[in-house]
């Protein structure tokens, strides 16, 4: 019985003697943990209202530390993670996808501790309708792209390359405060979730923003990350991904070139990763600028006005 043991971690340490002349001994230790107290939990709030192409931001307080707690939308599952090392309030990102459905939804919230009591908690979530602007589109000299495609990698090595990286990324936060913008903005020339039609891509919606200052300026990581891509690929250019922890990642593409930074580095907020070019599917000098929540593009500037 444990109840008399105090909460925590114990060894438990064994040992074995065999009944020959030698007396020989084998022993070995074991870990475990006792946890005599009723689990509980709630969230911090009963009612989140979010926007097509935001991010829902879920926090929970418990009286322990947790094993796991996971909540299922849209048919996809998403973790809970402790929201600083020892915590006991744990925070949870759900990508809104510009597409999804606006409507009500009853979720549900899985929470375990480590000795295996569990409880369920729920919320209701409302995903609101965005009015996303239309803009005729543009188009990108042909040779210019045929010349790209030669010298680029295939853009699905790319999806491919954040589908591998968004399984690895650390389960803690590398970023500190709200993020920044990656230039110094002279002006934004295509807000998030813009509903464009080009010659070469039909119609489809702008999964970034667009930002320019002067041609070849400087731009820098919008927080601290590791920088998990450098390379060049046809529609993106050349481009620059950086992991902030929970799967959260920032793309920089169309740089002119980059700055001496490798693959594997940790970077903190404001380090210089390239400059503003036209590389790529770019019609004119700018930064095209996503964020990604568990590989799902959201709306960036709402990351530089919260902190999450």
């Amino acid at each position: 019985y444990t109840t008399t043991l105090p909460d925590g971690e114990h060894t438990l340490e064994v040992e074995v003697v065999d009944s020959s002349y030698h007396g020989n001994k084998a022993s070995k230790k074991y870990i475990f943990y006792v946890d005599n107290t009723p689990l509980r939990a709630t969230l911090l709030e009963q009612e989140y209202n979010v926007h097509q192409g935001k991010t829902l931001h879920l926090k929970l307080q418990s009286n322990k530390r947790l094993a796991n707690a996971g909540v299922k939308i849209f048919s996809t599952e998403y973790w809970f993670h402790p929201e600083s090392d020892e915590s006991t309030i744990y925070e949870c990102f759900v990508p809104i996808e510009c597409e999804e459905r606006p409507q009500n939804h009853l979720v549900t919230i899985d929470v375990q501790d480590l000795v295996g009591n569990s409880t369920k908690l729920s919320c209701k979530v409302d995903i609101k309708p965005f009015n996303f602007p239309k803009q005729r589109g543009f188009t990108v000299d042909s040779e210019r792209l045929a010349e790209e495609k030669e010298i680029s990698m295939d853009t699905k090595i790319l999806r491919e390359a954040m589908e591998k990286w968004r399984a690895e990324s650390p389960k803690k936060k590398l970023w500190n405060g709200p993020f920044e913008y990656p230039i110094e903005v002279q002006r934004m020339t295509t807000p998030f979730g813009e509903v464009r039609v080009t010659p070469e891509r039909g119609r489809y919606m702008h999964k970034g923003i667009d930002l320019i200052n002067r041609p070849k300026c400087v731009v820098w990581a919008a927080q601290n990350g590791k920088v998990i891509i450098k390379d060049r690929y046809h529609m993106s250019g050349n481009t620059v991904v950086l992991d902030h922890g929970h799967g959260i990642f920032t793309l920089y593409c169309h740089l002119e070139d980059f700055t001496d930074i490798q693959v594997g580095e940790m970077l903190k907020k404001g380090s210089p990763i390239g400059r503003v070019g036209k590389t790529g599917y770019a019609s004119g000098y700018h930064l095209h600028w996503e964020l990604l929540v568990n590989n799902v593009q959201v709306d960036p500037v709402e990351w530089t006005n919260k902190i999450f």
